[in-house]
């Protein structure tokens, strides 16, 4: 790792990537589950 780089910066930028990853996760999910609700009615 570079000298640099703080750990901290790195956890805090993979934090909010998570978080944005679960958001995009959840809303594919609600997607996911409103589409085949619909074919079925």
């Amino acid at each position: 790792m570079r000298a640099g780089v703080n750990t901290q910066e790195i956890a805090a930028s993979l934090g909010l990537s998570l978080e944005q990853v679960l958001e995009v996760a959840r809303s594919r999910e609600a997607c996911a589950k409103r589409s085949p609700g619909e074919s079925e009615r």
